[in-house]
């Protein structure tokens, strides 16, 4: 973080000056505490402890009296009485500075203490404690710490040098390296500390050293020239290294403790091959603080990335930006601090930029991401002013001085300005209907800075997406889902506490409560767990637990983390509820306590690093982090493709290119987050819940502790000297406070005391077995051990009673210590020396065997022998010629292996242009060279590409032939065809011309006899082959003209029937005239006229009867018995009705719902009637402008569907391409009533509707599709419209107790064992509906009270629900509507009736809906005849 790396040493460069003066050695007397002479840790209220001489000491224990002075010189002072209790004994190699301070002989935070400020004084910022570093930020540059010169002594250290070596960062990382290719298991580094400790620039300084290591050169400057220029090591390198410009720009921020603090955790993981070199990465961010975008503590600044900007871009950019200058941003000008001292914002803007260059964003990507910049920091200068509203509470509108900032913001958002200032000021409520609320200032204020923080946070995920995309392109195979080669690297935000702290620093804490948690388990319990289930001798480790802080913020249900969580799933959630649960459920708790009052509202917790106070303002609102809809929707029609590609629905699960997320590794800052108002709005699409920020970031830590538990670990704790970011200041009590909640004294005891590696005996005997070898030892010098071991001096035969026998014989010849190891029931334990000197034996041995593996490598030439010699070259670093010539041929068989591959693709391709690439890139490595298989498939590929190129020219001369007709030519071309193999539809077509061709004459005539018919289908089909030939006689002509008279017939006749059965005037009226425009053709037969007038006869008749009952009953008042039908009161005179509000789709007129279709929306398609995974995609399906059909890709030839061949419409998993989809392990994420199929006579066209409210959009295509195909003129059969009818009444014939069920009330969408709705309470009804038709609730309601069915209570009628659907489905009489009122003084009961487009003459008794009264009482009937259950009729 503020750690400045510069060019390096190690501590042999910087040698120590003499050491302190050493006591001289005196014997303690009897009578008092310490000996005169002794050098003493003396306790101090600045420094915690100091070392001092003890000049005089009396009397033990509490009488002693004690007098100290200076380590040299003379002069003394008493020590208080109250600080001789602490007065601890001076270890010397404290005094002197040690390396690993595991080797003190008496251990103490204050020799701990004194030998990091010894060291620390010496610039050597880095101490062992065991395998655990330590690292102190200098707050400097310290020349000589990091140079090629200590990368090169690390890489060629073998076992036993490498320990011995000073403590580094670069030694922590090349036992990492080590481990993941010796151990062949996944390490992690870990790096902790409070923030402002040095963690970034750790974890930056461990990844330079990986990335040289791997490449075997000799430093981190001039390691990569080994690479292959442009090869795609280099390049993911380059990624790797170029991320942390770019990341360090948008996720860190100068805070009051640090002026490059992370405001986000990242985990990277690094996967290599076999040899060592790196693959590819990967990196995870966690909990970007998006918070900090609108707002920040004065002395601070939000993301470095708006002021790089602000300081770095042209004056070209910012005038295209419309940007002021950063004093003028409210964003960035709330602070004091514009700028940093030692930070140049404009360089760190060109390095930003020039990072992008090499993770290839393109000129146009880079003005976007500018503009996105641009767009947030103009938003913040929105201001709102009060606004007096005629029928609502006062609203709020952007204020005059603000109207630049808000053209400004929505210019570079390409947005409307105006759109976007009724997006922050109006809020829509509800659904069914719609109600929009003005908002006042404050409320458009937050509503500003939600929409900044989505945008940032939406910015920073593409961001991370990107740098995923190409640190992983290229990893194929070499890693696999399994790869164990993976050192993983996790620098995550320190410890925080401020003077206010909200749910960010919460979030922060239990991070690190989390790794604390690990730590300890890994450290300390794990250590005597093992231990004493495998019967080993351990002592009792003490240390800091916390796992008592750990229940409080994690125990569900009333853990603080689930209180959180649930808080946000309920109506009218508060902060002030929220805080009321956690005194209620954790009053009296050890580690939590109300805040004083006089600090304002809020709890505190008792974390392992000291108390937090947390005030509770604004933890519901942060908790949700959802974007107001309006905003969403808005933003997600933006003509920007960035900017509309975040907040758009997503096509196909994720973006690319200039708009939306990039394919790659998606990350988890929680920044998409869409949501709106309403009991629905906290549901996601289908009924899935919506999880709060907390819960999220909570599972993905536990996804990161669980891969944490497979790993390998090794940690760096990183110490802040000072608080005030000062160099060569050491801050002693500000240092021990770190220690001490480290627990750093009981870890250096746990490591000392422990056993540090553990081996089943298995695995250690494949490890060292063959150390044996060569190792003389007779059974009377192994007896001992095998006795002390394992109790008996012949015990049986196995792995343990061999691993015994091994160590036995080494330490007899004095390889091996003779004891401190232990065997255990399953596990031999050792201690660190111990597996050093194993390991000094394995690489003597291994370095032998391995050199003789590679030379037959070499020379048998085989990969996969090969890959792994030179890998266990690379883990023992074996150097040399024939080292060097083995990674040379490894690079030429893999290189080969991968032309081998593109060869095998290409052919199965059979493509031309393929075949000739691969071929000239198996040319390039000499492919033919490789007797075993290459010479073969290069022998293939040739012969493969002569014959698709002899296919090629046959194809061609076919289609020439085609074109021309000619039967020469096309005899020619399909003997071509054939003698070059060639096999298409081109062929076949062919064929049948040439066919054709020779039947001229006789399909002549068979086209003259069928124009004399009545047959539409054998005129279609001889009018095809006629097509196919080219034939244009004039009996073709003539039966041209008597297949359009037909086609017309019957088109005219279905219209008159679909209009019949609508019983719909104006529709009926508009049949009546195209069927008289038939009768009078003159190519119809007198068959046929004489049928189609007997047609208009019965529509006519049908018409004028329509036409009468319509103006009667307008002007007819209701009727009292009506009224007694539908269990209201029954008027004594005339009753009147008012108008209401609309109830949803049915009360929208057709041609609005039409036009919202061919606005168009993305539906999951199933291509084919035969289902298959690639047939399934997301499509962009919309209707056509003239209403006749639906139209996807564009409307390419074969992507659409006429909708007068459809013959009805389902939803839900119908046809059998979906019931397969859903039985197989590929079911989509889209709720199976979510569907929606249209069949016609051959086939179905099913679409999947996932996106937004999938009900509403389901409900809306379903209703208006129906009415158009009922509408629509075709020659097929129409069926009523029936979709949602029988839906539901399937739905309550097949009732489960596993079905989700929608609350009547709220919508809400309910788990299958709720009795009462989660969100409003309502009970669970006697009969539940299908999920997809709540849309309809208002309008189903309305009706159910217009024809007396008591639908949605706890009676019989309640079976009735799908005969509401019904009446709702077909459209009303024309040219009536469904519309909404009441009657005059009850206002509580809505009324569906028909009126007239306009509103007027609203009537519940007109005759259709006195045949609804009808068809209701028979169905009621019915269904009492069935005992309450009906079985639903198919359709078809």
């Amino acid at each position: 973080e503020s750690l400045s790396l510069a060019a390096s040493s190690s501590e042999s460069s910087n040698p120590e000056p003499s050491p302190l003066p050493k006591p001289k050695r005196v014997l303690m007397p009897a009578d008092a505490q310490f000996a005169v002479g002794s050098v003493v840790f003396v306790p101090d209220e600045q420094q915690a402890y100091l070392p001092k001489r003890v000049a005089s000491c009396t009397g033990l224990g509490a009488r002693t009296k004690l007098t100290v002075g200076p380590l040299s010189g003379s002069g003394g002072a008493a020590v208080p009485a109250k600080d001789v209790a602490d007065v601890v004994e001076a270890d010397p190699l404290a005094l002197e500075g040690a390396q690993d301070m595991v080797k003190f002989s008496n251990l103490t935070e204050a020799a701990l203490l004194h030998n990091l400020r010894t060291r620390y004084s010496r610039d050597q910022i880095y101490s062992a404690a065991g395998a655990i570093l330590l690292s102190v930020n200098p707050f400097k540059q310290i020349p000589g710490i990091y140079t090629d010169e200590v990368t090169r002594r690390c890489q060629e250290a073998d076992a036993k040098a490498l320990p011995d070596l000073p403590p580094h960062v670069y030694g922590l990382s090349e036992n990492a390296y080590r481990g993941m290719l010796g151990e062949q298991k996944q390490q992690a580094i870990l790096i902790s500390g409070e923030s402002g400790a040095g963690k970034t620039e750790a974890a930056k300084a461990c990844v330079k050293y990986i990335c040289a290591r791997s490449t075997g050169g000799g430093g981190v400057g001039g390691g990569a020239k080994l690479l292959r220029q442009g090869s795609h090591e280099e390049f993911v390198q380059n990624c790797i290294v170029e991320a942390n410009p770019i990341l360090e720009a948008f996720g860190n921020a100068k805070t009051l403790r640090n002026n490059n603090s992370s405001r986000f955790g990242k985990w990277t993981e690094i996967h290599f091959d076999a040899g060592g070199q790196i693959r590819s990465a990967r990196s995870t961010s966690y909990l970007l603080e998006r918070s900090r975008v609108v707002e920040h503590a004065r002395g601070e600044r939000t993301f470095h990335i708006f002021y790089t900007l602000c300081a770095g871009a042209t004056k070209q950019q910012r005038d295209a930006l419309k940007l002021p200058p950063a004093g003028e941003l409210r964003y960035l000008g709330q602070s004091a601090s514009l700028s940093v001292p030692g930070i140049d914002d404009a360089a760190d803007w060109r390095a930003v930029c020039a990072a992008f260059s090499t993770f290839q964003l393109t000129d146009a990507e880079q003005t976007s991401l500018r503009r996105v910049l641009a767009g947030i920091l103009t938003l913040g200068n929105l201001a709102f002013d009060a606004k007096e509203m005629a029928n609502a509470d006062d609203g709020s509108c952007v204020s005059p001085a603000s109207q630049a900032s808000l053209k400004a913001a929505a210019a570079v958002l390409d947005i409307s300005p105006l759109e976007l200032e009724t997006a922050l000021t109006i809020k829509n409520v509800g659904k069914f209907p719609v109600v929009a609320v003005p908002q006042p200032p404050e409320k458009a204020a937050v509503a500003r800075d939600a929409l900044a923080k989505a945008l940032y946070g939406s910015l920073f995920d593409w961001i991370f997406g990107r740098i995923n995309e190409k640190m992983g392109a290229g990893a194929g195979a070499a890693l696999g889902g399994g790869n164990k080669r993976t050192i993983g690297l996790l620098d995550i935000f320190g410890f925080e506490a401020f003077s206010r702290n909200s749910l960010e620093q919460l979030l922060i804490n239990f991070a690190n409560e989390k790794l604390m948690q690990y730590f300890n388990i890994y450290i300390f319990q794990m250590e005597e767990k093992e231990c004493r289930d495998e019967g080993v001798a351990c002592p009792q480790l003490q240390f800091a637990d916390n796992s008592a802080v750990m229940v409080l913020l994690e125990a569900k249900p009333t853990g603080l983390m689930a209180l959180i969580h649930d808080e946000v799933l309920v109506p009218n959630a508060s902060d002030a509820n929220l805080l009321t649960k956690m005194n209620e459920a954790h009053r009296g708790a050890s580690m939590y306590r109300q805040m004083p009052r006089a600090q304002g509202e809020g709890f505190v917790v008792l974390h392992f690093a000291g108390e937090v106070a947390y005030a509770i303002d604004d933890f519901v609102a942060k908790s949700r982090g959802a974007v107001p809809s309006e905003l969403s929707q808005l933003l997600g029609t933006s003509q920007l493709p960035l900017v509309r590609g975040f907040f758009a629905a997503d096509e196909e699960g994720g973006g690319g290119g200039g708009g939306g997320k990039p394919k790659g590794e998606r990350t988890m800052s929680f920044a998409r987050h869409r949501g709106g108002g309403g009991a629905r709005a906290r549901l996601g699409g289908g009924g899935r819940k919506v999880v709060s920020v907390g819960r999220q970031f909570q599972e993905s830590l536990d996804s990161l502790m669980g891969m944490l538990h497979t790993c390998s670990p090794h940690f760096v704790r990183c110490i802040k000297p000072n608080h005030h970011l000062a160099p060569d200041d050491f801050d002693g009590a500000y240092v021990m406070r770190q220690l001490q909640q480290m627990g750093m004294v009981h870890v250096v005891k746990a490591r000392k005391q422990g056993f540090a590696h553990r081996y089943d005996f298995d695995t250690f005997i494949a490890r060292y077995g063959y150390l044996r070898e060569g190792v003389e030892c007779d059974a009377a010098k192994l007896a001992p051990y095998l006795q002390t071991y394992l109790g008996s001096a012949s015990p049986p035969a196995g792995t343990k009673t061999e691993t015994v026998q091994l160590l036995g014989a080494l330490a007899a010849a004095d390889m091996f210590a003779t004891d401190g190891w232990a065997v255990g029931t399953t596990k031999l334990f050792l201690k660190a020396s111990h597996q050093q000197q194993l390991e000094v034996a394995r690489e003597s041995h291994l370095r032998r065997v391995i050199t003789q593996t590679l030379t037959k490598a070499i020379a048998d030439q085989d990969l996969a022998s090969l890959d792994e010699a030179v890998a266990r070259a690379v883990e023992i670093r074996l150097t040399g010629k024939l080292v060097e010539e083995a990674k040379a041929l490894l690079a030429t068989l893999r290189e080969r292996e991968k032309a081998f591959e593109a060869l095998t693709e290409a052919m199965e391709m059979r493509d031309v242009a393929a075949v000739e690439a691969a071929l000239k890139q198996a040319a390039a490595v000499r492919l033919e060279k490789d007797a075993k298989k290459g010479a073969q498939k290069v022998s293939d590929a040739k012969a493969l590409l002569t014959q698709l190129k002899a296919q090629q020219v046959a194809s061609n001369a076919l289609a020439a032939a085609l074109a021309s007709k000619d039967v020469k030519k096309l005899r020619d071309a399909l003997d071509a065809a054939q003698k070059s193999g060639l096999n298409s539809g081109q062929v076949t077509q062919a064929q049948r011309m040439l066919e054709g061709l020779k039947t001229k004459d006789a399909l002549e005539k068979k086209l003259a006899a069928a124009a004399k018919g009545g047959s539409l289908a054998e005129l279609t089909q001889l009018l095809a082959q006629a097509e196919e030939i080219g034939l244009s006689t004039e009996a073709a002509r003539a039966a041209k003209r008597r297949h359009a008279s037909l086609q017309e017939s019957a088109q005219a006749s279905s219209a008159l029937q679909s209009a019949s059965t609508a019983r719909d005037e104006e529709a009926l009226r508009a049949a009546i005239e195209r069927a008289s425009a038939a009768e009078q053709n003159q190519a119809a037969a007198e068959r046929e006229k004489a049928a189609m007038s007997a047609e208009l006869a019965t529509a006519k008749e049908l018409l004028a009867k329509l036409e009468a009952e319509h103006s009667t009953v307008l002007a007819t008042p209701p009727r009292g018995g009506a009224a007694a039908a539908r269990g209201l009161p029954t008027p004594s005179g005339p009753v009147s009705y008012v108008p209401g509000p609309p109830a949803g789709l049915p009360c929208e007129p057709l041609a609005a719902r039409v036009a919202r279709l061919q606005r168009g929306a993305t539906f999951l398609k199933v291509a084919e009637g035969t289902f298959t995974r690639k047939k399934l995609d997301a499509k962009a399906v919309a209707l056509s402008a003239d209403r006749k059909s639906l139209t996807w890709d564009g409307g390419k030839k074969g992507h659409g569907l006429e909708l007068s061949q459809v013959v009805r419409v389902s939803i839900g998993l119908e046809t059998k391409p979906l019931q397969k989809l859903y039985h197989s392990s590929a079911a989509p994420d889209v709720a199976p009533t979510s569907w929606f199929s249209l069949h016609t006579a051959a086939r179905s066209y099913d679409f999947g509707a996932r996106d937004g409210d999938t009900a509403e959009t389901v409900i809306l295509w379903v209703l208006t599709l129906q009415q158009l195909v009922l509408l629509s003129s075709g020659t097929g059969v129409r069926l009523p419209a029936t979709a949602l009818s029988y839906a539901q009444q399937q739905w309550q014939y097949h009732n489960s107790s596993a079905k989700e069920w929608p609350c009547v009330q709220c919508t809400c969408i309910n788990k299958p064992r709720n009795t009462a709705c989660e969100v409003c309470g309502a009970p669970k009804p006697m009969v539940t509906l299908v999920p997809t038709v709540t849309p309809l609730l208002p309008a189903m309601r309305a009706l159910s009270n217009t024809l007396g069915i008591d639908a949605f209570n706890l009676s019989p009628d309640a079976r009735l629900q799908w005969f509401l659907l019904k009446a709702l489905e077909p459209p009303p009489p024309s040219p009536l509507v469904w519309s909404v009122g009441h009657r005059q003084g009850d206002g509580e009961t809505p009324l569906l009736g028909l009126a007239n487009a306009d509103g007027t003459g609203f009537s519940v008794d007109h005759a259709y809906i006195l045949s609804l009264r009808r068809e209701a009482e028979t169905a009621r009937q019915q269904q009492a005849q069935a005992g309450g259950g009906l079985t639903p009729r198919p359709p078809l």
